[in-house]
Parts: C-alpha cells; sequence; structure tokens
C-alpha cells in the first residue's frame, strides 16, 4: 500500500517561499496547520482546500493502525523544492542526477522528514 500525504508544514514552507505569509489570512491558515494539521480554506475557497495535514509520525501511526506493517515514510521533495533554477537542472541530466542523488539520501531521514511538503507512507498488508 502506498499513501501520499501532505505535510503539515506544506503551507508554512510555501508561505515563506512565495511570501504569502504577509497575508494575515493565510499567515493564520498556516498556523493552524503546524498546530493540528487541520487546514481550512479562506473565504471564497482561497489557500487550496479542506484538508487534514500530516505530520510524518501520525501517517506512520495510521498506517500501522490501519494493520499495516514495515511501514516506511518517504520523503517526495525535501527541502529542494523551492530552488529557483529546479526546471533547469531537471533539463540537464548531470545536475539533476545530482539532485535526486540528494533527495534519495535524506528521503527517509526523520530529523529532516518535515522539511519536505509531500510524503509518502508504503507498508505491507
Amino acid at each position: 500500500m502506498a499513501a501520499a500525504a501532505v505535510s503539515r508544514f506544506a503551507s508554512l514552507i510555501g508561505g515563506v517561499h512565495e511570501e504569502a505569509l504577509l497575508d494575515s489570512g493565510f499567515a493564520a491558515i498556516a498556523e493552524r496547520d503546524v498546530r493540528d494539521g487541520q487546514h481550512r480554506a479562506g473565504p471564497d475557497g482561497a489557500y487550496f482546500t479542506t484538508a487534514f495535514f500530516h505530520h510524518p509520525d501520525e501517517l506512520r501511526q495510521e498506517a500501522l493502525d490501519a494493520g499495516l506493517s514495515n511501514v516506511e515514510i518517504v520523503a517526495i521533495e525535501g527541502p529542494w523544492s523551492f530552488m529557483p533554477d529546479l526546471l533547469e537542472r531537471h533539463d540537464d541530466p548531470v545536475r539533476w542526477a545530482a539532485v535526486l542523488r540528494a533527495i534519495e539520501s535524506i528521503e527517509r531521514e526523520p530529523s529532516l522528514m518535515g522539511a519536505s511538503r509531500h510524503f509518502i507512507a508504503v507498508g505491507r498488508r
């Protein structure tokens, strides 16, 4: 089984990068996301949707509670998702391979899991 999840830190990370935290409405949404994972869209559906954003440990526990074993949580982007030249690096096989090696080297590192805006839970039933 594989399940994708949005990190409870996604709004905060994106909000810093995009300067959305300057908007007090978005800042309040990001604060709640970090506090309890309850992401609530802004007025008229602004700022994504209504959803639960996971802490990596919560996602692991949900998978275990569902009867899965050998559960692994893997980061998808890591801290490099907002590199200004990411698309240019993607177009260069040597540079892209270096990015992928970096991601792979920390994708399972628990202390850095929250630095990724998305992650995947993988387990067996």
